[in-house]
């Protein structure tokens, strides 16, 4: 069986959906090893994963033009090709195919019905125009926990016979380390050897940087709070404020980590906050439990 895969999030960096992505390739690409994947991908990447049982193929115009290469252009190059099944992130899977093709939709998070003022409007339009459609044509749909299935059929009249509930669970790297072993790699590598508070997201308006920032203020003495993630959507205005809080030894921005570091901060961190106002799943809790 030819296995197509569709990559178009891996332009923006490895954080969210990426994350998601590249670690279940990694695991399915074994497990199905007698299959063959073509990966789509919008640009060159450097993925690394175990076998030869899979190829990556560029496609250019997907980098640019995403939504529209995808319902216009994929098609002819999915029956070129010859797959069997193609797997996609939404929205990305086509309404339309020119040969018989098994389509495969994971719903990580329903964001444009729960809170679509957390959206750029362009993406709020693209998503709300075509989640629903792209949903409905799938021959599977892969909801990553309980809730996401529910709401799917709540906002997007989903058959529960085609829902397929796969739950997340952290890499294997995220396993508790001795805390004095933990503090001392910190304490190495980051310069932090006090306690601190961890909170792991992308830097964007959903997240609620700022109304953890106004909980922090109230809190008389509290520990410095460590930030890790990247920048996201709509971030220029909490930046600011790390950056003033910063100046005041109140916060600490790491930007991304790898996993082993991050294993880390987890271990040494007093207390993980997430306080983000809406999240399909929330795998940065998982790994911090």
């Amino acid at each position: 069986m030819l296995i197509g895969v569709e990559t178009i999030t891996f332009a923006g960096g490895f954080s969210g959906i990426p994350r998601y992505l590249k670690s279940m390739l990694e695991e399915m690409v074994q497990l199905a090893s007698d299959d063959e994947f073509i990966i789509y991908a919008p640009l060159p990447i450097d993925i690394r994963l175990p076998g030869d049982n899979w190829r990556i193929k560029i496609i250019q115009s997907l980098s640019r033009h995403a939504t529209l290469s995808t319902q216009f252009i994929m098609p002819d190059i999915l029956a070129k090709d010859k797959v069997d099944v193609f797997w996609a992130q939404p929205a990305n899977l086509p309404l339309f195919l020119k040969h018989r093709c098994l389509r495969v939709l994971t719903l990580h998070d329903l964001v444009p019905y729960i809170a679509p003022e957390t959206m750029s409007l362009r993406a709020f339009i693209q998503t709300r125009l075509l989640l629903k459609r792209v949903a409905n044509v799938a021959d599977i749909v892969v909801c990553v926990s309980e809730a996401t299935a529910n709401l799917a059929q709540r906002y997007l009249n989903i058959d529960n016979d085609k829902i397929r509930v796969v739950k997340e669970a952290a890499s294997p790297s995220f396993k508790p380390l001795p805390r004095e072993q933990a503090r001392a790699v910190v304490k190495e590598k980051f310069n932090i050897a006090q306690d601190y508070l961890i909170f792991v997201s992308t830097v964007e308006p959903r997240k609620e940087h700022l109304t953890l920032f106004r909980a922090i203020s109230r809190v008389p003495e509290s520990p410095l709070l460590v930030l890790v993630g990247g920048r996201g959507w709509r971030s220029q205005e909490i930046f600011k404020e790390i950056e003033r809080l910063e100046k005041a030894g109140v916060v600490r921005y790491l930007g991304w980590v790898d996993d082993e570091d991050l294993c880390a901060l987890y271990s040494a961190a007093r207390l993980s906050v997430y306080p983000s106002r809406y999240e399909g799943f929330g795998l940065p809790v998982l790994e911090a439990m």
